[in-house]
């Protein structure tokens, strides 16, 4: 049975419903506890606590949160939308972190160029891919402070951050180390990947799944 329905905006599913195993579960008169990895904005705590309230009523609400990175408007909405139900809100939070500042680089990206493989990539677009990846890394190389970089590819984007990466590598001065990964959806057994013997039919070595995959990409 459905007890609420709520949004989260910024996932890529931004509709949820709240299914107890027992109608009951959310009543009751005491505080309701509700518990998130981080507070970017406080909007998803503050729409589960409105949903929750219309159904389920009660006059005090708690949200426990490892990392609180609102600013201070979004502090003050979350604030101000629960005191607006006619209840009371604790925050559980071990530290508040400050929002970090961000630095923007916006290349030209030549038209017609696909961002990865989705849709397929042609040869065509070799030649361009390879300039647009090196003015990107020239760029970035100004941004760099410290030694150590990370290049994070996000979802199914993750084929033009890993040249970037490489790319960048060969424009940071000796030492420097430049890493790569990716953001995934997708449940990961590294003891799979690790125990796992691939040879695809487009892959003349037999070798692991992992080793395979990173291989065909980079040559």
């Amino acid at each position: 049975m459905v007890s609420a329905v709520f949004t989260e905006p910024h996932s890529h599913a931004p509709g949820h419903l709240l299914l107890p195993a027992h109608p009951d579960m959310l009543g009751g008169g005491g505080p309701l506890v509700l518990v998130d990895d981080e507070l970017s904005t406080g909007t998803t705590a503050a729409n589960t606590i409105e949903a929750v309230h219309a159904r389920y009523p009660r006059h005090h609400y708690v949200v426990a949160s490892l990392i609180d990175v609102r600013c201070a408007a979004e502090r003050e909405s979350m604030a101000a939308r629960v005191a607006a139900l006619g209840a009371r809100r604790t925050l559980l939070l071990p530290a508040r972190q400050p929002k970090a500042q961000l630095c923007g680089l916006h290349p030209a990206w030549p038209g017609g160029l696909p961002d990865g493989g989705r849709h397929g990539f042609a040869l065509v677009h070799r030649s361009s891919l390879e300039t647009v990846v090196a003015d990107i890394a020239v760029g970035l190389t100004t941004m760099v402070r410290g030694r150590r970089v990370l290049v994070l590819g996000c979802e199914e984007f993750m084929y033009v951050p890993l040249r970037v990466a490489q790319a960048l590598q060969r424009c940071l001065a000796r030492g420097s180390e430049v890493h790569y990964a990716s953001t995934a959806r997708s449940r990961c057994l590294p003891s799979m990947i690790r125990r796992t013997r691939s040879a695809p039919s487009w892959c003349s070595r037999p070798t692991t799944l992992a080793t395979c995959c990173a291989g065909c990409v980079t040559e």
